[in-house]
């Protein structure tokens, strides 16, 4: 079952508010206040991707499916919480009413989400912020109540039903894959997939400079594309994922380049396949908008005019992708590289660049009983006869 991380912070943060007050004080309380960063971050399971009330109490998002319990045992320190409580793995935890909240640091609103443990409304209660929050920010909290007069959705007893990647303390929508200055050892990483829970390892490999620098909005964690120290003409950037020593297909792959000079035309190859950067964008499988100093030739590579060497061109990928590799040919004096990704994986194999599933070999072959099972007769050995508990009619599209 996916995993899920949050941060949760002192009652107290509601002005008007001790630390270890129970769910009803915080009604009609309301103010000013300076964000302290005193939270604790916590790991929740869930069959679902949002934080919802318990049932049948609850007002307006009461949980459904599996309960949303602690993926791993948690401990408060009395300092910061006002009770020492700790709670062990598969403790229930829920949203149980809310506060209307606005940062006035960064312009985001919301409403904060009061949390309880043990699928009750009695005991501790916690804070979790609908929007990130840094040491000094300006909070102000609008009172908020049950009067009749509140609409469905704004009242205290009501939660919002937030997506838990919307919360303090969620990992970013997007992470950086480029880490570090990388050389032709290359470099790799992991993290964990936010709808599955999985573990995804990916490796950078095949290009990279000896030097490391930043330019525009690429900072010094990059790849150095095309600057090839050993004499490797054409350089290849490999980029590519797996799970559990399988190839696994990766949502929201980032692509960012600077420095990019004339002579220097990058070709792309995604899963495997080598690709027209033109047919992707007119397909929406890629989002990319160049700038001054990029273009698109007519073969679907991406040139560069040297005349804004500074700006960065970013291309999204709106596919999944399991392998990507980016081809320089050489000359010039190279480019720098980021990558970034969405930590989810695509469920299904990874398709072709044209949004199909991959062509079957010709050669496998499955049982009847298999391909009915899986809906799908392409590689069914036709040999066999069809096993007599089957009634087979709605599959063969017959039933003379």
């Amino acid at each position: 079952m996916p995993t899920y991380t949050i941060n949760l912070y002192p009652f107290s943060h509601v002005p008007g508010v001790q630390k270890n007050s129970q769910i009803n004080v915080g009604a009609n309380k309301g103010g000013n206040t300076i964000f302290t960063d005193n939270g604790k971050t916590i790991t929740i399971t869930d069959d679902d991707s949002t934080l919802q009330d318990f049932h049948p109490l609850g007002h307006n998002n009461p949980e459904t499916g599996d309960y949303s319990k602690l993926a791993e045992a948690v401990s408060f320190s009395s300092a910061d919480f006002g009770s020492g409580n700790s709670y062990g793995i598969n403790t229930r935890v829920n949203a149980v009413a809310q506060i209307e909240v606005a940062n006035n640091t960064t312009g985001e609103t919301g409403f904060a989400q009061l949390v309880v443990f043990g699928g009750t409304l009695n005991g501790t209660t916690f804070v979790a912020y609908p929007f990130a929050v840094s040491e000094g920010d300006s909070l102000t909290w609008t009172p908020t109540n049950n009067d009749s007069g509140v609409p469905v959705g704004e009242r205290y007893g009501d939660t919002q039903g937030y997506d838990y990647s919307e919360f303090d303390g969620a990992p970013p929508s997007t992470l950086e894959l480029t880490t570090t200055a990388t050389d032709e050892a290359g470099q790799s990483g992991s993290f964990t997939a936010t709808n599955t829970g999985d573990t995804v390892d990916y490796t950078i490999t095949g290009a990279g400079g000896a030097n490391s620098f930043g330019i525009g909005d690429i900072d010094d964690s990059n790849v150095w594309l095309g600057r090839d120290d050993v004499g490797n003409t054409p350089e290849t950037l490999n980029l590519s994922f797996t799970s559990d020593g399988d190839d696994v297909a990766v949502d929201g792959v980032v692509v960012k380049l600077g420095g990019g000079n004339i002579g220097e035309v990058l070709t792309f190859k995604v899963n495997g396949v080598e690709v027209d950067l033109n047919t992707l964008i007119a397909n929406g499988d890629i989002t990319f908008t160049p700038t001054t100093n990029a273009f698109l030739n007519a073969t679907g590579g991406l040139e560069f005019t040297e005349n804004a060497p500074t700006n960065t061109e970013t291309l999204t990928f709106n596919i999944p992708i399991s392998t990507l590799e980016i081809v320089h040919p050489g000359g010039g004096n190279g480019l720098l590289v980021e990558l970034y990704a969405d930590p989810t994986v695509d469920e299904t194999p990874p398709p072709d660049v044209a949004g199909t599933p991959p062509a079957s070999d010709g050669t496998s072959s499955v049982s009847l009983s298999e391909a009915i099972f899986l809906g799908n007769f392409t590689d069914a050995d036709t040999n066999e006869g069809f096993p007599p508990s089957i009634n087979t009619a709605p599959y063969l599209g017959t039933f003379g």
